[in-house]
C-alpha cells in the first residue's frame, strides 16, 4: 500500500531534477529536428541565388548599388560631428566673426550624389563651406586641425576627401574584390554629369 502512495506522489509531484532534464532534452530535441528539416530548405535558397546572381560584371554592378547605396550614404551619415553637428568638419579657422568651422553639411538621409560611368562608381560631396561660427565640443574636438589663417579650397577639398575615403575603406576595397574592373571613388566640389535635382 505505502509503495504504491509514494508511486503515485512521485506521477502528481515528479522530482525537480526528472523536470529540468526532460525540459533541456525537449530543447536540444526540438532544435535538431529544426536543423535537419530546415537547413535543407535554407541550403537550396542560397544555391538558387547564386545561379540567379549575374555573371555579366556590369550587371552585378547594378545589383550591388542596389543594396551598396543605401549602405554607403547611411554610413556617410554617420560621419557627422555629433548630435545638433550634422557635418563632415575639415577644419576650424579664425575668422572676422569668431572661430569659423569648415566642413560639407551631412544632414537628409543621402548627403551624396552617385554617378556611374561604366564599371566606376563615383561618389560626390559638395565642396567645404563655412557651416558655424563657434567653437566645437565634445571627443572629437581635439582632432579637428585648426588652421587660423584658414586653408585653401583645394585643402579643404583634399582633407574631405582623405577623412571620406578612410571612413569607407572596407566598401570601396571590396567593391573591385566583389566585382573584377569595378572601382569607386570620393570625388570633392566636382558636379556630376546630372544634377542632384535629376536624381
Amino acid at each position: 500500500m505505502d509503495a504504491t502512495i509514494r508511486r503515485m506522489s512521485l506521477l502528481r509531484r515528479p522530482p525537480g531534477l526528472l523536470v529540468l532534464c526532460a525540459v533541456v532534452f525537449a530543447g536540444l530535441g526540438s532544435g535538431a529536428y529544426f536543423y535537419r528539416t530546415k537547413a535543407f530548405e535554407v541550403r537550396d535558397g542560397i544555391l538558387k541565388r547564386l545561379e540567379a546572381a549575374p555573371s555579366d560584371p556590369d550587371e552585378q554592378l547594378t545589383a550591388w548599388l542596389e543594396f551598396g547605396e543605401p549602405m554607403i550614404q547611411h554610413r556617410l551619415t554617420q560621419l557627422s560631428f555629433g548630435p545638433g553637428a550634422h557635418w563632415l568638419v575639415t577644419h576650424t579657422a579664425d575668422g572676422p566673426g569668431g572661430k569659423e568651422i569648415w566642413g560639407i553639411p551631412m544632414e537628409g538621409p543621402r548627403p551624396a550624389y552617385f554617378e556611374r560611368d561604366g564599371l566606376t562608381v563615383r561618389i560626390h560631396l559638395p565642396a567645404p563651406v563655412l557651416l558655424h561660427h563657434g567653437v566645437l565640443h565634445g571627443d572629437n574636438a581635439d582632432r579637428i586641425p585648426h588652421h587660423p589663417d584658414g586653408i585653401s579650397a583645394r585643402e579643404a577639398e583634399a582633407r574631405a576627401k582623405e577623412l571620406s575615403e578612410w571612413f569607407l575603406e572596407r566598401v570601396l576595397s571590396a567593391l573591385p574584390e566583389d566585382i573584377a574592373g569595378a572601382r569607386g571613388e570620393i570625388v570633392i566640389g566636382e558636379l556630376p554629369l546630372e544634377t542632384p535635382g535629376d536624381r
